[in-house]
């Protein structure tokens, strides 16, 4: 099942530790994950958006270039629609960013789209349409806890559905966790950093060291995660039907949807 993964600081950060570095690294999943990969941050507070349909390694080297306060990155394995661009993640609308992990009804959330979402669907991925109805109740709204409430609602009718999204106005983070399967493939993670002051001997003396840079300059990024990249450090499972929010201030408010 496809792999998600996001950062939230207080300053523009890098994911190339979490990405490269970490003991279980983000990079890791696309083994099984090779249908396509993506990424996604702001720039001048707008997204940007860049991702493939094809898995191509040597292209994960664009990330080092990347930085952001909000970053969201996904690797996929295909379930519903085939393995081209349009359908990789993340997806972008305005100033939302978005990337999910599981499978929904496309036939079923399509019906609900009105006719200007409807036309702005480009590929055949039922993210992408999970995607707009969020934003389609968004625009109606105007308040996005009450659209994913009222997206997830329709969604959860599909058979099986699991539900899990990362999603960013380009202020705030959002997470989701919804699955009636309670395996690891559905599982969203967590990770408050704080001032590490013990010395990570897991890796190299150069990565140590590195880390122990960002760790000295007070880099404390929230961070979720499909899984745990670091074993020695605390990654609370979300709870399923768990929607946290995390501001710029990197405070958290949990909901239950």
């Amino acid at each position: 099942m496809c792999r998600i993964l996001a950062v939230i600081a207080k300053k523009p950060v890098d994911i190339e530790c979490s990405f490269f570095h970490a003991e279980k690294p983000f990079k890791s999943f696309s083994r099984s994950n090779q249908d396509g990969w993506g990424i996604g941050w702001y720039k001048d507070k707008k997204p940007k958006i860049f991702k493939e349909g094809k898995l191509k390694h040597h292209h994960f080297e664009k990330i080092k270039k990347i930085n952001s306060k909000i970053i969201i990155s996904h690797v996929r394995r295909a379930t519903v629609g085939n393995k081209k661009k349009v359908n990789a993640h993340p997806f972008s609308y305005k100033n939302f960013i978005f990337a999910h992990n599981g499978e929904i009804d496309r036939k079923l959330v399509y019906h609900h789209l009105n006719k200007k979402f409807r036309s702005l669907i480009k590929g055949t991925a039922d993210s992408e349409l999970y995607f707009l109805l969020i934003m389609q109740f968004f625009e109606e709204t105007k308040d996005i806890i009450l659209s994913i409430k009222k997206t997830v609602a329709i969604a959860k009718k599909s058979v099986s559905p699991s539900l899990n999204f990362l999603l960013s106005d380009g202020r705030n983070l959002f997470a989701y966790r919804y699955s009636l399967k309670d395996k690891s493939d559905f599982h969203l993670h967590y990770l408050k950093q704080k001032l590490i002051k013990h010395k990570i001997e897991y890796r190299s003396k150069k990565t140590n060291e590195k880390i122990m840079i960002k760790c000295l300059h007070k880099e404390k990024p929230v961070i979720f995660s499909s899984e745990p990249l670091i074993k020695r450090e605390d990654w609370p499972l979300m709870k399923s039907r768990q929607l946290i929010m995390v501001s710029p201030n990197l405070e958290f408010t949990i909901r239950k949807v």
